[in-house]
């Protein structure tokens, strides 16, 4: 039996402002370059690392960490969550748009985990690393070609945790703005 015939890539777009592929787009150099030089924000303690230094001061006999994952695991199948939503429209070529926005989750520290591809557009899951505040979470961001532009929605959602301190509308305002000012 002959090996299965790879997918073709998309070929690497010359105009990658009006770029709907997110393939195409990052094997682009010009946006690599972009991509590359996005630096994320300074090392902050995670949730898991949190917790363990509260058990060592605590003097707990039993890492905490595991309990934490068992409370966070058991909540979320009781269906406790917390998540925030935001949409937005912007006057901008749609390559454009998803290119600030990877630059903002980069800068962020959110890795991207899957992109699911549409004709008109991409959507981008995204991680949301644990802090001493929040577990992680999951960050979905949705981008569309419009006729004027293109049109961001993004959904943050955590699992196991009734609130977040907050954390979903600034990991949001971050997206946002990110994608506001490369825009």
């Amino acid at each position: 039996m002959p090996p299965p015939v790879p997918a073709a890539m998309p070929p690497v777009p010359e105009d990658w402002q009006n770029e709907v592929d997110y393939e195409a787009l990052i094997r682009n150099p010009e946006v690599r370059d972009v991509l590359a030089k996005q630096k994320p924000a300074a090392v902050r303690m995670t949730g898991e690392e949190f917790v363990e230094t509260f058990g060592k001061i605590l003097k707990s006999p039993v890492s905490l960490v595991p309990v934490m994952a068992i409370m966070q695991d058991v909540n979320g199948r009781l269906g406790v969550h917390t998540g925030k939503t935001r949409s937005e429209s912007y006057r901008q070529p749609v390559g454009r748009v998803i290119v600030t926005a990877l630059c903002a989750l980069a800068r962020d520290g959110h890795k991207v985990q899957d992109v699911h591809q549409a004709s008109d557009g991409c959507m981008l899951i995204c991680e949301i690393p644990s802090d001493m505040f929040s577990l992680a979470g999951q960050l979905l961001v949705t981008i569309h070609r419009e006729p004027e532009g293109a049109s961001v929605h993004a959904d943050t959602r955590t699992e196991g945790q009734p609130f977040d301190w907050g954390k979903s509308n600034a990991c949001l305002n971050r997206l946002f703005n990110g994608i506001e000012a490369g825009a």
